[in-house]
């Protein structure tokens, strides 16, 4: 996993962002998260969510572009208390949504607030320990964020923008973050206990998309990344698709898989 070491958030990273390109037109690619079952993840989160099924895989589905995989394990606890902290999805009508779930019985954390910022939003949560932010932003509908909780998150967002790209602006005028398409990374000031790593967690980590993984990685590298596993490795899916994977650590014990969907 990408270890960056802080030294780099100051000059030393400028020079290196000038030196080496950073993986342009970066793309998301999936959610990893624990469920009972794939099956019972795959449920939950189209009946609720409205997630679409996708291609013929039982142990995923979609939100605009982003995958959700869900693994059958008994999780280590939520995604609260980690260094990604929740996602978030944005609806036409957050309140009427918050409303359908808690009918539903799902499980609410915050109500829906109006005047909660940035956005009008409630908080729930799946039944895996997932937290799950219903907010309101017609420009961005769908999977909008992941928020990442963090002790440096200027720091923090710089290392992801070093080490994946992404257009580094504030979503609301207000709140800094990096943008992938339609889809925020956002942090927020940890204060507190000491993040837990993520790997386990109800969201055990997240994952870009590396059209060709050697050249990516090489080219990562020599902007101070650095990966838990050093060499991209092969492996086939569901479907019988050849794939590579790598796996770094970003800041906060945030576990990162770099994949190249067909090797």
């Amino acid at each position: 996993m990408m270890r960056l070491s802080w030294l780099l958030a100051g000059g030393v990273l400028g020079v290196l962002l000038s030196v080496t390109p950073v993986l342009a037109d970066a793309t998301y690619h999936h959610m990893h998260q624990m469920a009972s079952s794939n099956e019972e993840g795959v449920r939950w989160y189209t009946a609720h969510l409205d997630c679409k099924p996708w291609l013929d895989r039982k142990d995923g589905c979609l939100m605009n572009s982003t995958i959700f995989i869900f693994t059958p394990r008994a999780t280590k606890g939520s995604s609260a208390g980690t260094g990604v902290d929740h996602i978030a999805f944005s609806y036409p009508d957050a309140a009427a949504k918050m409303k359908a779930l808690e009918a539903a019985g799902v499980k609410i954390v915050t109500p829906f607030r109006r005047d909660a910022t940035p956005f009008a939003a409630g908080v729930v949560e799946d039944p895996w320990g997932t937290r799950i932010e219903i907010l309101q932003d017609a420009r961005y509908p769908g999977f909008h964020h992941i928020h990442l909780a963090s002790t440096d998150p200027d720091a923090a967002l710089k290392w992801y923008q070093n080490a994946f790209g992404g257009e580094r602006k504030n979503v609301t005028g207000r709140v800094p973050g990096l943008l992938y398409g339609s889809l925020w990374l956002l942090a927020a000031k940890h204060q507190g206990p000491a993040l837990a790593k993520t790997d386990g967690r109800s969201i055990d980590h997240l994952s870009w998309e590396a059209a060709d993984l050697d050249a990516e990685a090489a080219a990562m590298k020599k902007r101070g990344v650095v990966f838990d596993i050093e060499e991209p490795h092969a492996l086939v899916n569901q479907l019988g698709q050849r794939q590579k994977t790598s796996v770094l650590t970003g800041p906060d014990g945030v576990r990162i898989d770099l994949v190249q969907p067909k090797a």
